[in-house]
């Protein structure tokens, strides 16, 4: 999904990889300093309105063989309506990946 973030002096555009109630896992190769404050605005699937929020950078990852560069961001103060929205998502994502799993 499509996240872009404003920080003080930047607006950047990046795809989140790992969404949860708590946060999102940004990659990006440019990662902001841990406890940068960002102003974000995700696209869900299946929703014409983006989501509005405020956010922390909790972790950065480093890139390597392994892993994919990029930084968990903690959302900060969600509204009853985002908190509700991601919610969703994610319930949907597990019942999903839960079908996929049972498939196999």
């Amino acid at each position: 999904m499509l996240v872009a973030y404003r920080t003080v002096d930047r607006f950047l555009a990046d795809f989140g990889t790992n969404i949860s109630e708590g946060g999102i896992f940004v990659n990006t190769a440019q990662p902001l300093p841990v406890d940068t404050p960002v102003k974000l605005l995700v696209s869900l699937p299946d929703q014409e309105i983006p989501c509005e929020m405020l956010g922390r950078v909790k972790r950065v990852q480093e890139p390597s063989e392994y892993d994919t560069p990029g930084m968990g961001i903690e959302f900060v103060d969600l509204d009853l309506d985002t908190q509700e929205r991601i919610s969703k998502l994610v319930s949907s994502l597990r019942d999903k990946l839960g079908q996929d799993q049972s498939e196999s």
